[in-house]
């Protein structure tokens, strides 16, 4: 919750904190603020991504010194944030992925390019993924390919 009030979370997001901490209708504070002209409801996308590891590699690896960096990313861009973990994940296969959940608002294109943009950026190891859920499906895309159309 106080993450939501932060400064730099945006105004949008501490007025929906504000109303549920309140307990006034959903939307009002943000009605009264913005005017007849609301906007719209924002979607939330849940994503994670995956960063393969060696069995033996440390906890604290590149999964833990990205998730600070993408949490500023999209935040700054009003594209979502970091959830929790990072996790290391067992695969059926005997490999392992750190997994750094995420939660994309609104354009869930924008968010997923501004995910794979930071792993680019940070070196991320080859294999790496960006799954996001939406409309029942997920999308899979590793850190080179286009993304699918809608």
């Amino acid at each position: 919750m106080l993450g939501a009030l932060a400064p730099d979370a945006g105004e949008l997001r501490a007025l929906v904190m504000a109303e549920l901490l309140l307990g006034v209708e959903p939307g009002s504070l943000v009605r009264a603020r913005s005017g007849p002209e609301a906007p719209r409801p924002l979607r939330h996308y849940y994503a994670n991504a995956y960063l393969p590891v060696a069995q033996d590699a440390p906890r604290k690896g590149l999964a833990s010194q990205l998730k600070p960096r993408l949490n500023t990313a999209l935040r700054a861009a009003g594209l979502g944030t970091t959830d929790s973990g990072p996790v290391r994940l067992g695969r059926h296969d005997g490999s392992s992925v750190d997994d750094l959940p995420l939660r994309l608002i609104d354009d869930w294109r924008a968010g997923l390019e501004l995910v794979r943009e930071v792993l680019r950026t940070a070196g991320a190891p080859e294999g790496s993924t960006v799954e996001v859920r939406r409309r029942g499906e997920t999308v899979t895309a590793n850190l080179e390919q286009p993304l699918p159309r809608d």
